[in-house]
């Protein structure tokens, strides 16, 4: 098992999780021993639970880098394991211990409110079909806890405070949060893997275009002397020879096209023939050495792509006397040529497009965003970048299922683009429902200006959306801009944006908020959302 085999978002959730887990249940430790009525054994389970944690992310750590992908999903069920132990013994303790026989307590337990943790851990660092059997087998064992108690000691009965809302947690929510965690997963690792085909495809297609060019020119050299050799004497007196494959090529008789100049041109296509013969003539005339593509009108074949290869050779004074050379049918291989390079600019395309929105995707942002950056760094030009995000859009999803929300992202990013506007502006589709925008030239005044057209576009679009305050779709902007030649760079024009978008969602949502002035300034301003 190869270090390239481990996805590096599992293996850190996975280590930090460990020692998140441990920190909690040494807390817990510290709790139980300041609570009265405590049993000692549950200080020594939390204590126990902590060192047991501690040791599994050091040895995660060592395995890591070990590359071990498969005793890296054991350490993971077994802190998981760990963490399963500690919360149902709590639970259990909770729930048939002495506070559930006083009956001003509320009976909802906070250990109840740690069991997605539990869930997120195992869908982060498992294989989702694993992680939902393991999730499955831990709800059950505390559903099995908690309802015979609540039978035991309250019978169900809704008089009790916190009845309903264990039964509800416990039963509906978390089969619920369980199910939504594993679809995630498994929508990362087609992204991976579909970027990872398109990787090699690109690599494929390069590899595939240098073979059929170097075949070209060896096939060249080989059969030079063999196929559409022809001659041409610069005089005087002035002549021209093709060779019977030459015709053959051509699909003529040397009576019905004899070799001269004018039938040669006459046969070249007239879109390219002035500019092909200016060509040949200048690459003879500089390294004796002609080397070009053209294509000819055969007689029953229509227009072909030939190759002619030719020496110029001189007399005495210098002058070019005799030029000989030879024709190769390239027309397959040109094709064949054409259509790789198509289906590589596609790749490419690919590679850097949003396969949901068709927007530009991080990776061409980042390094876009790099080159603008350099660009106005030399010519100290302004450079803005704004940083917009769907505001409500989980809950958008949960009301309208997750196909009406791709709908509503793709229609967002489109209304985007078009509120960008310049042809130098980029829309990327940053991840989920975060868009960055590029604008080269642009100062923070100009910036503002793009920012209110697209919510003023998204306003008048009018997105339904039934979780919202105002009832339709909206967005938070935050704004950063560069103007100076010693102005932050790249990381810190995105972070400047990101708070300045944080403050804007932190001051209602719908509006934007432009990093540089103490405070924010806010544009804008619409209901709190």
């Amino acid at each position: 098992m190869t270090r390239s085999t481990i996805n590096p978002t599992r293996y850190r959730a996975l280590f930090v999780g460990l020692l998140l887990l441990a920190g909690c249940s040494l807390g817990g430790a510290i709790i139980m021993s300041q609570l009265t009525g405590r049993h000692p054994a549950e200080s020594l389970i939390f204590v126990f639970g902590a060192v047991v944690l501690a040791l599994l992310g050091a040895l995660a750590r060592q395995v890591g880098r070990a590359g071990d992908r498969a005793a890296l999903e054991k350490i993971a069920k077994g802190a998981i394991a760990v963490g399963a132990l500690l919360l149902l013994q709590r639970i259990a303790w909770d729930f048939y211990g002495p506070q559930m026989l006083d009956a001003s307590r509320t009976v909802f337990r906070p250990s109840l409110a740690f069991l997605p943790f539990l869930w997120l851990a195992a869908i982060v660092v498992l294989q989702s079909r694993a992680a939902l059997r393991l999730s499955w087998l831990l709800w059950a064992g505390v559903v099995l806890i908690v309802l015979p108690s609540l039978c035991w000691y309250v019978g169900l009965s809704p008089a009790r405070e916190g009845v309903a809302a264990v039964v509800v947690w416990v039963v509906l929510a978390n089969p619920l949060f369980m199910l939504l965690l594993t679809s995630l997963p498994q929508y990362q690792e087609q992204i991976d893997q579909h970027a990872a085909e398109i990787s090699q495809m690109r690599e494929r297609t390069e590899l595939m275009d240098k073979l059929a060019e170097s075949e070209r020119r060896f096939n060249l050299v080989l059969q030079s002397l063999e196929v559409g050799v022809w001659e041409a004497w610069v005089g005087p007196p002035e002549g021209r020879l093709w060779t019977p494959r030459f015709y053959e090529l051509v699909g003529y008789t040397p009576g019905e096209l004899p070799a001269t100049e004018e039938n040669l041109k006459s046969l070249m296509h007239p879109d390219e023939r002035d500019a092909v013969w200016r060509k040949g003539v200048a690459q003879l005339r500089a390294a004796e050495i002609m080397d070009v593509d053209f294509r000819l009108k055969t007689q029953h074949r229509g227009y072909r792509w030939f190759n002619s290869r030719a020496k110029a050779h001189h007399g005495p004074d210098g002058r070019i006397t005799r030029i000989t050379g030879a024709i190769t049918d390239i027309h397959e291989q040109r094709l064949s040529n054409d259509a790789l390079r198509m289906a590589q600019a596609e790749l490419t395309r690919l590679a850097y497009r949003d396969t949901l929105t068709d927007q530009y995707n991080r990776r061409y942002f980042d390094e876009h965003f790099q080159r603008e950056w350099e660009r106005a760094h030399r010519t100290r030009e302004p450079l803005a970048l704004l940083l917009i995000d769907l505001d409500h859009f989980k809950a958008y999803n949960d009301h309208y299922g997750h196909p009406v929300g791709d709908r509503c992202l793709v229609q967002v990013a489109a209304l985007l683009a078009r509120g960008a506007g310049r042809s130098a502006d980029i829309v990327a589709r940053l991840g989920g429902e975060e868009f960055g925008v590029v604008l080269p030239g642009t100062s923070a005044a100009g910036a503002e200006e793009v920012a209110q057209r697209i919510r003023a576009q998204l306003a008048e679009a009018a997105i339904a959306h039934a979780g919202a305050p105002i009832g339709r779709v909206t967005v938070s902007i935050g704004v950063s801009v560069t103007t100076a030649r010693d102005g932050p760079d790249t990381a810190a024009l995105l972070d400047q944006a990101d708070k300045a978008l944080y403050e804007a969602k932190r001051r209602g949502r719908d509006g934007v908020m432009i990093y540089g002035s103490n405070p924010l300034t806010r544009t804008g301003e619409h209901p709190a959302g």
